[in-house]
């Protein structure tokens, strides 16, 4: 009532205040629920809710807080994978931009997951002379049942441009950089929130397999390709380089207000989903005064790849669809034809 204009098909976060990046959305086959964090308060923390439709969201207590040494400054953005087994890893940075950090639900016993623990041993990663300085860690990925995992996150390359730097696991604990970047570019400045992904076998055609997706430049941006997984390499589209991949005009997620998008596969709808962070046209704080809010996020999307020939360009391009789900909230409709 205090706020008339607070969005509702949007997700705000309740008890309102600030959020941005949305952090470590997953699907969790074994209770059926959807989760979405997020970067949430100053400093920061992971906000968490669930959800069973991506439409109704129940807000839960703060996932991941700021009270150990290493993440004071803020529990910065990263992402969630979930395990061979069902259980959900979070990985996250910090505001010093030089440690990867793990957390764990604390009682898998509890459907909601409610509460998260860091894991002891924190941080698995600290920047130094053969690790870079980096943050925003992607979903962990596997391509040998789970034996191995890979993750990338976002470092600087060559005059401060951007570069996605990739790591590889056997048991969460150790990990090894891998010699050559995930991705790169030389041209466009530095990169925030990366992300890769496959994309559902019924959505790959014209041998592409795999998206990487980078915040720069106060947009998000697309690169279409396939994977290597010996050299851990991203290999763009048609014999691209990364140059000229990630110099693509349009290439663009969305040309509105959309930043720091993070992705999941829902596998229960084989899809892949994607959430941004929608700013505020208004001035509002990073700490907003009781009981108001600043930031939403997007309504979730389904991603999809236009083939070179249902592309109007004739290229392949990456395009993305309000989910299904909203039909279900239209109280009438009426279709014309011809008119």
């Amino acid at each position: 009532q205090s706020y008339p204009y607070r969005p509702t098909f949007h997700f705000v976060p309740d008890p309102p205040n600030w959020m941005n990046d949305p952090n470590g959305p997953f699907y969790d086959a074994r209770s059926g629920i959807y989760h979405l964090m997020f970067q949430y308060k100053t400093p920061r923390t992971w906000g968490h809710a669930i959800s069973t439709d991506l439409l109704h969201w129940e807000n839960l207590p703060i996932a991941i807080n700021n009270d150990e040494s290493y993440d004071k400054g803020g529990v910065f953005t990263g992402s969630t994978t979930v395990l061979s087994d069902g259980t959900p890893v979070a990985m996250y940075s910090v505001n010093t931009n030089n440690k990867m950090c793990i957390a764990y639900p604390a009682d898998e016993n509890d459907v909601n997951l409610t509460q998260w623990t860091d894991y002891t041993n924190n941080c698995i990663l600290s920047a130094n002379a053969t690790i870079p300085t980096g943050r925003d860690p992607t979903t962990s990925w596997t391509t040998d049942g789970g034996k191995t995992w890979t993750f990338a996150y976002a470092t600087q390359g060559p005059g401060s441009n951007g570069a996605a730097v990739t790591f590889t696991t056997s048991d969460w604990k150790t990990w090894r950089r891998n010699e050559k970047p995930l991705t790169y570019s030389n041209l466009t400045g530095g990169w925030e929130c990366p992300d890769f992904f496959l994309l559902p076998q019924s959505q790959q055609s014209d041998g592409i397999t795999h998206v990487a997706k980078a915040s720069k430049q106060g947009k998000d941006w697309w690169a279409i390709g396939s994977y290597n997984n010996e050299t851990t390499e991203f290999i763009p589209y048609n014999g691209e380089t990364h140059n000229e991949a990630w110099s693509c005009k349009d290439c663009i997620w969305d040309y509105g207000d959309f930043y720091a998008s993070k992705t999941f596969y829902d596998n229960k709808n084989e899809r892949q989903i994607i959430y941004g962070w929608l700013t505020e046209q208004r001035s509002c704080s990073a700490n907003p005064p009781n009981g108001q809010w600043c930031g939403s996020q997007t309504l979730p999307r389904e991603i999809k790849l236009l083939s070179s020939k249902d592309s109007p360009t004739g290229k392949p391009r990456i395009v993305t669809y309000p989910i299904e789900e909203f039909n279900t909230l239209r109280m009438q409709s009426t279709k014309y034809e011809n008119k």
